[in-house]
């Protein structure tokens, strides 16, 4: 297939931004992460499409900050969004701890807006929120050491309390673990791109999110362990 529209980055951020860093879409909604912009402050941009099709763009429909944001916290690094919600982290903030920031849209067109929410990790964390995925009332944050489910209803808060884990076996410190991440209603997958010499993993856990709660994932081994064969 033949691309059908370039996105390029938008005058409001700087030049070396590194736009679409990270990417999500969900119907007619795309987030595109920047973690670069302004010495590594980092936003994350929403395009709509627009009603005639999705066409060559220099202009995003909203820009997505924090108001805390500093040098270096990186906001934008994963996004995720689904309907009239998207997070995004900021693996670096508060000295490498690490959060997950929400942004609830609260008309028809996204707009630009600092976060609502800050999700933090309950445990000693390290770079919470390397990758994040959403499945409606359900997030799912990684961090070095594994990963973590939120399931939230009605009016998000910072405090959201963990309702599962997703581990194997303790994992050496630069294995890449927790750095990609996809998700769906079933499943669950971690990548690992530099264990074992570079060849890398993959870890696939069965996780039930179909109703919108994560209560029966499981919070043992992986399901599957993938690997590139020679």
């Amino acid at each position: 297939m033949n691309e059908s529209a370039t996105l390029t980055s938008p005058s409001n951020l700087s030049a070396d931004a590194w736009f679409g860093s990270s990417l999500a879409l969900d119907a007619n909604t795309l987030v595109a992460g920047t973690y670069q912009d302004h010495n590594e402050n980092g936003a994350a941009l929403v395009f709509e499409k627009p009603a005639s099709g999705w066409q060559d763009m220099n202009h995003s429909t909203a820009k997505l900050t924090m108001q805390d944001r500093t040098n270096g916290d990186r906001l934008g690094n994963s996004v995720a969004v689904s309907g009239d919600l998207i997070m995004a982290s900021a693996p670096y903030y508060a000295n490498y701890k690490g959060a997950v920031f929400a942004f609830k849209k609260s008309s028809a067109h996204w707009s630009d807006m600092n976060a609502s929410a800050r999700i933090q990790s309950q445990t000693s964390s390290y770079q919470f929120g390397q990758s994040v995925c959403l499945i409606r009332n359900t997030l799912i944050v990684t961090e070095y050491d594994g990963g973590y489910f939120y399931d939230f209803t009605g009016t998000l808060t910072n405090d959201l309390n963990i309702t599962d884990t997703l581990n194997t076996n303790p994992r050496a410190y630069g294995t890449g673990y927790g750095d990609t991440m996809a998700c769906s209603d079933k499943r669950v997958v971690m990548g690992a791109y530099i264990e074992h010499n570079y060849e890398g993993r993959a870890y696939v856990f069965d996780a039930d999110i179909s109703n919108g709660s994560a209560a029966s994932a499981s919070n043992a081994n992986p399901s599957l362990l993938m690997y590139l064969l020679n």
